[in-house]
């Protein structure tokens, strides 16, 4: 069974992989970069995505972000990873909007944000209104695809229990313990 994060950046990404870990799952994380782009490349030459990670069992922060482009694994390739991999489970981590855009405005002193106003020539308010937008669409995209699914959990990093992403694996014979969950990485206010 495959574990594939597909809700934003800034949500708990580096929290779901190093709970994932510390439970004994061989998960990655952004890798750089380079997760999302070798995902992207094995689909555009016809290979199973997660060719060169195949001895992972759970993948967060599939997304790389370079100079004039942008690569968003879960956005553009959600169906996919679901058909090549009909045993996995995705998680949708979210976190109220709001405190979502300013993580991401303030993530690596304000970096991130640079990076992405440059690849779309967004200044402050369009960025945070493509942020907004998107992650409403996804959202939604998301919870239509897996509508009558069982293998999705909607996860809100503020407002669930850890009990919530517990449960949804137990169910599936997988035990994991709640006393490695945490909170890594945090965005300085």
């Amino acid at each position: 069974m495959k574990t594939f994060q597909i809700g934003f950046n800034r949500c708990g990404t580096l929290s779901l992989h190093k709970f994932f870990e510390k439970n004994g799952l061989k998960s990655i994380h952004w890798d750089n970069g380079k997760l999302a782009k070798t995902i992207l490349v094995n689909y555009k030459n016809n290979r199973q995505l997660l060719t060169g990670y195949e001895q992972f069992d759970c993948f967060t922060d599939m997304e790389a972000v370079g100079a004039t482009k942008s690569i968003y694994i879960s956005e553009i390739l959600l169906a996919e990873l679901d058909q090549q991999y009909p045993e996995s489970v995705f998680i949708l981590n979210v976190r109220p909007v709001d405190r979502l855009i300013g993580s991401r405005l303030r993530h690596n002193n304000g970096i991130y944000a640079t990076k992405i106003k440059s690849i779309h020539n967004f200044d402050d308010n369009k960025l945070m209104d493509y942020w907004r937008a998107r992650f409403y669409e996804h959202c939604t995209y998301v919870c239509q695809y897996f509508s009558g699914k069982a293998n999705l959990l909607h996860f809100d990093i503020e407002n669930d229990r850890i009990d919530k992403l517990i449960n949804f694996y137990l169910e599936r014979g997988v035990a994991l313990d709640s006393q490695h969950w945490g909170h890594f990485h945090k965005t300085k206010a």
